[in-house]
């Protein structure tokens, strides 16, 4: 991936694995506020809200 969702996520939600790839590194932290998937060029991200 090229680590646009990762270096700007508001909270720090995500990160980069070993393949750079994004992972949710801390999903507790996630606020929604949509940042990484309306700003990824290539559309793949998607953030769905989790039944607790």
């Amino acid at each position: 991936g090229c680590g646009l969702c990762v270096a700007f996520c508001p909270p720090g939600v995500l990160a980069l694995d070993a393949n750079s790839h994004p992972v949710v590194a801390a999903p507790e932290k996630c606020t929604a506020c949509h940042w990484c998937d309306t700003h990824c060029p290539d559309l793949a991200i998607v953030v769905k809200k989790l039944d607790a």
